[in-house]
């Protein structure tokens, strides 16, 4: 196996926020299955204080949570990353069920960097966060 594809198969730290413990026990499972690590929060603030304490190769983010929600955790995530002088952006994929284009605009504007639609299937789920982690590993 060269490099590369070790790169794209590596295991991925994963923090996913979402309200609903029954989306947080899903994907973790689904995703630890597949021989990735997770961390869960149950709103948009835990998420944030779990950023900032460790490293993700990616943030999995519900858009609708009680305390503090996706597009307000994704943005202060953007403003701390703008504020240390981070190098790159953290992927931040939102997942909803609330995926009109003008909601997609909504998301994206905000600091996201992908929409995935709930319920999500975990075929397409791994090949976006990998794509969108290249991305922002190359730049583009």
């Amino acid at each position: 196996m060269d490099a590369s594809t070790d790169a794209e198969e590596r295991s991925l730290k994963l923090l996913i926020a979402d309200d609903t413990p029954i989306n947080l026990a899903l994907l973790t499972k689904l995703l630890t299955r597949k021989g990735h690590s997770v961390t869960q929060a149950e709103n948009g603030l835990i998420a944030f204080e779990h950023y900032k304490a460790d490293y993700f190769d990616a943030v999995l983010m519900d858009v609708h949570m009680p305390v503090m929600d996706g597009l307000e955790a994704t943005q202060k995530i953007r403003s701390h990353e703008e504020e240390a002088g981070a190098p790159s952006q953290i992927p931040v994929i939102a997942l909803t069920a609330n995926t009109e284009p003008a909601d997609r605009d909504l998301y994206l504007r905000s600091g996201m960097d992908a929409v995935l639609t709930k319920p999500i299937d975990i075929k397409t789920l791994i090949p976006t966060i990998r794509e969108i982690i290249a991305k922002k590993n190359t730049g583009a």
